[in-house]
């Protein structure tokens, strides 16, 4: 049998690349190329070579270690930056309440002593009942009418946002400003002075909180002509 001839056909397996397949044909059959539509439909060969310089150009770029390092290092300064100003904003969220509800407390507190022959309400089980039920002017509680006709003065007790409660106690010393927190009670009360003050530790060591005064709180109320009134006791 003679040795088959070869014959060569071109095709590129990438472009701006040709590359060389060959198909067998003998004497005694002449080689016939096939049809250009039935050539482009067969499967190329690649070579290693032609495979791996595709891959090379394909493959995307991984990051190095010192870009991470980068990106990890600005991430950890946002965060932080982040965390501070939430920080603060709950801070600053916490002293305002306690502002507002340290401030009506005092107020009704001062209004019971003016509708009540000069007396301030008594302290009984950690709160100040007087202050939520009906009473007369001699401070018994009764139900609302014409025999108890004041109050009440609160829904609700106004707690305090730092220990989240609204219990009470006794100031160590009547007629002194308190100076340290007394249990885990939210407020301290002064049946001297009619004053109410927070008690938490943090109201201690915070020196813009710690230079508010009940006389301050009372004299500053705004809401109604009666608060605006109402006299010191400081």
């Amino acid at each position: 049998m003679p040795r088959p001839r070869r014959k060569t056909l071109l095709d590129s397996c990438i472009p701006g690349e040709k590359r060389v397949y060959t198909r067998l044909a003998t004497r005694e059959r002449p080689y016939v190329a096939p049809a250009k539509k039935d050539f482009l439909m067969a499967p190329p060969i690649f070579s290693d070579r032609c495979t791996l310089k595709h891959l090379r150009r394909g493959a995307r770029r991984a990051f190095s270690l010192l870009e991470m390092l980068i990106v990890i290092t600005t991430m950890a300064i946002l965060a932080g930056v982040a965390l501070t100003h939430f920080q603060e904003s709950t801070l600053d969220a916490k002293r305002s309440v306690l502002i507002h509800n340290w401030h009506v407390y005092q107020a009704q507190i001062q209004l019971y002593q003016l509708t009540h022959l000069g007396r301030y309400p008594e302290l009984r089980d950690g709160q100040l009942p007087q202050l939520f039920q009906a009473t007369n002017k001699y401070g018994e509680i009764g139900p609302p009418g014409t025999a108890y006709p004041y109050g009440p003065y609160f829904d609700i007790a106004p707690i305090n946002p730092y220990t989240m409660t609204d219990t009470v106690v006794y100031v160590e010393k009547s007629g002194q400003k308190p100076t340290k927190p007394v249990g885990k009670a939210a407020w301290q009360y002064d049946p001297l002075t009619g004053d109410i003050w927070p008690n938490h530790p943090e109201f201690f060591q915070d020196g813009s909180l710690n230079k508010v005064s009940p006389t301050s709180l009372s004299t500053s109320a705004t809401s109604s002509t009666a608060l605006q009134l109402l006299p010191s006791n400081q």
